[in-house]
């Protein structure tokens, strides 16, 4: 018999419900689940129905959200306009009109005034929180600031009630700021498609691996990369970073997951640090063969190590100057190839020609002029025989760059670059097609849309300039930007595949630009909410363009004042797990102090058995009359009444632990 399914689905009607409607979201392509707003967490219903929400409005977590919004809310929405005036008609009766109506613009700006100071001194703390965590401060910093600024402005109304200290700075940043800006993250995310970039590091002050997950995703008209989380493990197997992976993207609707980029084991390459060591060895190495010298005649002693060898190995090398000289010229080339991909924007539709430029500046160097000049393409340098000695030396280009010559997703994805679509269109739509396929295969688009796709791309190649093309500057211009402003509007459907091709990540510079900002707000004995805190809102900060470009806005102002109860419930969560763990600590010890007084029975039996031997030496004596015997018989009867008393006041205490 088929299966019947158990789930249950999110009926709209729910919404209108006066108490579920305030905090209740329905999650968009997927009927099964539902979506709090106070907590930001979405829940299955499972084959609970309406009976999972009301469970989960009852969780003492979401109470005491709810109680904060309550409390948060300005008390003129509890207010009717016809309840105040009635109210002040009644009380001012006997009153003149002009009177009632003076009396009512007094309390009316009575109360915006009292609004206002309250949300003036909010702003003013958030911008002081923005600027410790921008400027790197310890929230120590904050230890004397308010009765600073109050001597300092004795006339302000602001300074009079700014009361962030160390305390306060601390969890409106870690449960007020941060809190409001992931959700307004999740916001940009939540039904667009996004790519996921990560990377670990160890961080040597608290020595432990710190895996870092960016967001890159379409915001507005152009793509930005964002810091959205950061997780803590220990040795990083393969294993524990899938599982911790997992549970930091687990608030993310996966189905719009487009690029997971990473770095695989071949891409470790590192062409600064690579180009700071040779420089550093060849201006050390005339000191180190000196050296080494000095320990193969044994005026010093041997070190014995490995490093050493290594050293030694090279400093033997006659050629090791002319060796690493060479090496720091094909460096210097690759250099700005690397420099300029260390870049947010769209790139790869220029990778191919970049990385061809490059490659072909480096081969010139072993192969003979007339044959380099013929490797005019992709194709053609990749399907050269190195090995052919007729060109002129063997030359290995490496497996990456072998890789991304060969690769079609990226060599199709060349048709996104404008001078390449004004000088070579049907190219670009033979490209196009292939790129096309490639999102078909990833079941990002479905083949039967793709010959419309291709007619909007002829008709965008045909209506725009060459000109217009040919002024896009790569190193200056973004191309998604460029882009959405030609296509989006006027070719709507084409637009889809292009956003999502526009969005594939073409490296990892920005997770490692993101552990330099790491060591900078990284302290001792931080706690990790804390530090993923300051990297959300200093990533925020980076990305508004400084301090005074963050919109502070109502919502806000809101999340900050809820701060402090967030943090009293966080606290009490806590408490709560930390009495749990005593509570199976305890239990645990109580179950080893058990299987000990087990075993301590058991091993005491057997030595009761044992001494039971005093009866044969009793035996003994009476056959041989041997009274030696009988001293040694009642010394191991003794022994034994000893274990057996013991052992009785093992099982007893054995019995009283089991009883509790």
């Amino acid at each position: 018999m088929p299966k019947t399914s158990n789930k249950t689905y999110f009926d709209e009607l729910w919404l209108k419900d006066e108490r579920l409607g305030q905090w209740l979201q329905q999650v968009p392509k997927d009927r099964t689940c539902f979506r709090c707003k106070l907590c930001s967490k979405v829940l299955k219903l499972s084959n609970m129905g309406i009976e999972a929400i009301k469970s989960h409005e009852s969780n003492a977590k979401h109470r005491g959200l709810a109680a904060v919004a309550v409390a948060a809310a300005p008390i003129q929405s509890f207010l009717q306009p016809s309840t105040l005036s009635s109210a002040l008609g009644e009380s001012q009766s006997h009153a003149s009109s002009s009177t009632t109506e003076l009396s009512i613009t007094a309390t009316s700006a009575a109360s915006n005034l009292g609004v206002f100071n309250d949300d003036a001194h909010t702003r003013a703390e958030i911008l002081w929180v923005l600027k410790i965590i921008d400027s790197n401060y310890s929230f120590n910093s904050s230890e004397c600031v308010p009765l600073l600024l109050q001597s300092m402005f004795p006339d302000s109304e602001v300074a009079k009630n700014f009361s962030c200290s160390e305390s306060k700075a601390r969890y409106m940043a870690t449960f007020g700021l941060a809190p409001y800006l992931l959700e307004l993250l999740m916001e940009k995310v939540k039904d667009d498609c996004f790519v996921l970039l990560f990377d670990e590091s160890l961080i040597k002050k608290v020595q432990q691996k710190q895996l870092d997950i960016y967001l890159r995703f379409w915001n507005g008209n152009e793509v930005q990369s964002r810091y959205f989380t950061s997780i803590f493990m220990g040795h990083a197997r393969a294993v524990d970073i899938e599982e911790d992976l997992k549970k930091g993207i687990e608030s993310l609707h996966k189905a719009n997951l487009l690029q997971l980029s990473m770095d695989g084991p071949n891409v470790k390459w590192k062409v600064f640090e690579d180009l700071q060591s040779e420089i550093q060895f060849l201006e050390v190495l005339p000191d180190l063969r000196k050296y080494t010298l000095f320990v193969m005649e044994k005026k010093l002693s041997d070190p014995h190590t490995k490093s050493f060898d290594t050293v030694k190995s090279g400093c033997q090398d006659l050629l090791a100057e002319a060796k690493l000289n060479f090496a720091l010229t094909l460096a210097k080339q690759v250099q700005p190839f690397l420099t300029k991909y260390q870049s947010d924007s769209p790139l790869l539709p220029f990778l191919v020609s970049d990385l061809l430029e490059m490659l072909n500046s480096i081969v010139s160097k072993f192969l003979t002029a007339e044959f380099a000049a013929q490797l005019k393409t992709c194709t053609q340098l990749s399907k050269v025989d190195l090995r052919n000695r007729s060109y002129h030396k063997q030359v290995d280009l490496g497996f990456s760059a072998e890789m991304y010559l060969q690769s079609a997703e990226f060599s199709s994805i060349s048709c996104l670059d404008p001078h390449f679509i004004a000088q070579s269109p049907d190219a670009c739509k033979t490209l196009l097609t292939r790129m096309l396929k490639s999102l078909v295969d990833a079941k990002r688009l479905q083949g039967s849309v793709c010959d419309e796709f291709l007619q909007q791309f002829e008709h965008f190649m045909r209506s725009v300039l060459s000109s217009e093309l040919l002024q896009f500057k790569p190193g200056q211009d973004r191309l998604d930007i460029f882009l959405h402003d030609k296509i989006c509007t006027p070719y709507p459907k084409l637009w889809m595949a292009v956003r999502m091709a526009l969005l594939l990540s073409h490296g990892q510079a920005t997770i490692e630009r993101g552990f330099s900002v790491n060591k900078e707000v990284v302290i001792e004995n931080q706690q990790t909410k804390s530090l993923i805190a300051r990297r959300l809102i200093k990533d925020h900060i980076i990305q508004a363009g400084g301090i005074l470009q963050v919109s502070i806005t109502k919502q806000m102002m809101i999340s900050v004042r809820s701060a402090r109860s967030r943090y009293s419930q966080y606290l009490a969560d806590k408490k709560e797990c930390e009495v749990k763990e005593r509570a199976q600590m305890k239990r645990k010890a109580e179950l080893d102090a058990i299987e000990e007084l087990r075993m301590k029975t058991k091993r005491l039996k057997s030595d009761i058995d044992a001494l039971h031997i005093s009866v044969k030496y009793a035996e003994k004596c009476e056959t041989t009359g041997d009274l030696t015997y009988i001293a040694k018989s009642n010394s191991l009867r003794r022994t034994a009444d000893e274990k057996e008393e013991e052992l009785k006041k093992v099982n007893e205490e054995l019995d009283a632990k089991i009883e509790k």
